[in-house]
């Protein structure tokens, strides 16, 4: 699954081919690529670069591309977004990456929150979400959904990133809100570790938010069922009242990463160290 408002088609080209090329020309799972609003897909330029450039091995790939176009109430800014105060938060945050950037926020609040309910990925268990410019280093010769399915993991995983201090804002605060009043929400033998750290020797025994690691989203594989669950979708909202993609700049990363590391055990999650990658902001 790519979204492909505002990336060049070379770009959207590129991963398609590198994934067809190293992995999926033997599986055939489908590719769904996602426009904002339908702008790419009236451009015959866009079309014909998709179509002429993409290599499929041999005349028997069969493998399908379906066009979409993300619903408008998912992708739109919300009515109860405080317009003056995303204006604060892009001004504060213009030095980070796509910090200063509305389309960004919309982008990253329908992904993390609306993409796995969207119609047109109700026929789908398991999703490989990928950003467009991302290219496989090593061959795969198995089937990573399969293995993920047979050995009961919801989440797969390529590589964690360093959050900016100042995309944070308030997760700390969701955080402690959730373990105090929404106990029935946190899974047992969970992953918050990954957002803890806990100095013993302190006079303040009180665990500390540690911002170091997040799951890459950029390349993760997961069960579709995860962000249709009723907790998830509970948090979900929690985290869209409070405008915290809007006002705060959460990044997909973030939001993801502690949804999973409290609503998941840790032995649904796997780690593909041997998954060989490269983004525009990430080798592995």
């Amino acid at each position: 699954v790519m979204f492909i408002t505002d990336f060049d088609i070379t770009e959207v080209v590129k991963t398609i081919n590198s994934i067809q090329t190293i992995y999926n020309y033997w599986l055939q799972y489908p590719w769904i690529l996602i426009s904002a609003d339908g702008t790419e897909y009236k451009n015959p330029e866009w079309m014909d670069g998709l179509k002429d450039a993409i290599i499929f091995n041999d005349a028997e790939d069969d493998t399908k591309i379906s066009l979409q176009i993300a619903t408008k109430e998912y992708y739109d800014v919300p009515a109860w977004v405080d317009m003056g105060k995303v204006a604060q938060s892009r001004n504060r945050m213009r030095l980070l990456p796509h910090g200063d950037s509305m389309k960004y926020r919309q982008y990253t609040r329908y992904i993390s929150g609306f993409l796995a309910i969207e119609p047109f990925m109700k026929s789908f268990d398991w999703m490989w979400y990928l950003k467009p410019g991302t290219e496989l280093l090593c061959d795969i010769d198995y089937d990573l959904f399969r293995m993920m399915q047979d050995k009961e993991k919801l989440i797969g995983f390529a590589g964690t990133i360093i959050p900016s201090s100042e995309t944070q804002e308030n997760v700390w605060k969701l955080y402690k809100n959730l373990k105090k009043d929404h106990k029935d929400m946190i899974a047992n033998d969970n992953f918050e570790k990954l957002f803890l750290k806990n100095k013993k020797d302190d006079k303040d025994k009180d665990d500390q938010y540690e911002s170091c690691d997040l799951l890459l989203s950029d390349l993760g594989l997961s069960n579709l069922n995860v962000w249709r669950s009723k907790t998830f979708g509970d948090f979900y909202t929690m985290i869209d009242k409070d405008c915290n993609v809007f006002h705060n700049g959460w990044s997909i990363d973030t939001i993801q990463s502690l949804a999973l590391a409290l609503f998941t055990r840790k032995n649904q999650f796997i780690f593909f160290e041997h998954l060989g990658f490269h983004t525009d902001t990430y080798t592995n």
